[in-house]
């Protein structure tokens, strides 16, 4: 009976390790794209706030990994499974695209026109 109780806390133990471990991870991964992300938006003058950052991180994440993969390049670093190179491109690509369709609205009240195409 002792050694059921000591292996069901053991397995909790680990399983609880393991979930904090993910977490932990999760976090990072956040934080990092949404580095890269105001990084990404700050070369290219666009200003978005902290979740499009970090939106623009995540998504240049995919299509810069994905750009890898066609190309059949290497990742380089990757940190909490994000290739910090290829997201950095990705979220380029994506600050640009978002420039291009919904501009700052200071920028174009400034220039008068040039207000984007959904605006």
């Amino acid at each position: 009976m002792i050694w059921l109780l000591l292996l069901a806390l053991i397995l909790a133990v680990v399983i609880g390790a393991w979930v904090i471990g993910k977490l932990v991870g999760l976090i990072l991964m956040l934080v990092l794209a949404g580095i890269i992300g105001a990084a990404m938006g700050s070369v290219l003058k666009y200003k978005g706030g902290m979740l499009y950052s970090v939106g623009a991180g995540l998504v240049g994440a995919v299509i810069g990994t994905v750009i890898a993969n066609i190309l059949g390049v290497p990742k380089f670093v990757t940190i909490a499974h994000l290739p910090i190179f290829w997201t950095a491109i990705g979220a380029a690509l994506v600050v640009a695209a978002t420039k291009l369709v919904a501009p700052n609205e200071a920028g174009s009240r400034l220039r008068g026109g040039n207000r984007g195409l959904l605006r």
